[in-house]
């Protein structure tokens, strides 16, 4: 017969347990949500990702590289990057 400590002890485990279920449903169900808003916008980020590539933002890097940028513009354009994901 097992002791009112260890009841005790087993039915605060199964609390936690039951909590970290839930976390861990939660969690699924924020990352369902992510994915779909993301592939429901997949053709806005594939407009923002031809934007953005090219040579115009290898140059950026070729100059960070060099030490010979100027630094407003990718601070600029990364704003613009923030601003379209949300």
């Amino acid at each position: 017969m097992p002791t009112e400590e260890e009841d005790s002890k087993e039915s605060a485990e199964l609390e936690r347990f039951r909590r970290f279920q839930k976390a861990q449903e939660n969690r699924k169900e924020k990352q369902r949500m992510l994915l779909a808003n993301l592939k429901g916008r997949k053709a806005e980020f594939a407009a923002l990702l031809e934007h953005f590539s090219g040579w115009g933002y290898e140059d950026f890097i070729y100059r960070f590289y060099h030490q010979s940028f100027k630094p407003g513009f990718p601070r600029f354009a990364s704003q613009i990057e923030v601003m379209e994901i949300h």
